[in-house]
């Protein structure tokens, strides 16, 4: 969805997705399914949505603002110990995955993704429009959150990443 606030200078944007088996469609490429205790398929509930703001501050410079999260639920149930699964937990998220290392280097860290967000902002402007195309020069800043599911004692796990982006692009024609 596209909405014009104040047409011509200020637009809101808005877009997602919820139901099961759809990881796969967001940009993190999460989960959609897992294996029950009887081997069948199991799809996982899923949600992708963001939303941000795009300024037309002037005709030269844009500004931008958006944020978004893509999240997936645990599905697993117990299937009996064996000799290679003595926790007997079977599916996406069981609770018995070791997460007390994952904020350790070289730690054991055997959590799955629960969820990633994103917020990030930033200004493009055009620095040449003509009859061979236009150039626009950017920069962005984003902060991006990844959290794992609980795992064994209930230990959650995540981390974090800062990024700058410099671009410089050209459109022909």
């Amino acid at each position: 969805m596209i909405v014009a606030i104040v047409p011509k200078y200020l637009e809101f944007q808005a877009g997602g997705l919820v139901g099961k088996g759809m990881g796969r469609y967001g940009s993190t490429g999460l989960a959609d399914a897992t294996l029950t205790t009887n081997g069948a398929i199991a799809p996982l509930n899923n949600v992708n949505a963001f939303g941000g703001f795009v300024l037309h501050a002037t005709p030269q410079i844009d500004a931008y603002l958006y944020a978004g999260i893509e999240k997936t639920a645990a599905l697993y149930g117990f299937g009996g110990t064996t000799a290679t699964n003595p926790n007997g937990y079977i599916g996406y998220g069981a609770p018995t995955l070791i997460n007390s290392g994952c904020n350790i280097e070289g730690g054991t860290c055997q959590g799955v993704t629960g969820s990633v967000w994103q917020v990030t902002g930033g200004l493009y402007d055009k620095i040449y429009q003509g009859p061979f195309g236009y150039v626009r020069a950017g920069i962005q800043y984003s902060y991006t959150r990844r959290e794992l599911l609980p795992g064994a004692n209930g230990i959650k796990a995540g981390t974090d990443d800062n990024v700058v982006i410099t671009s410089l692009r050209y459109f022909p024609f």
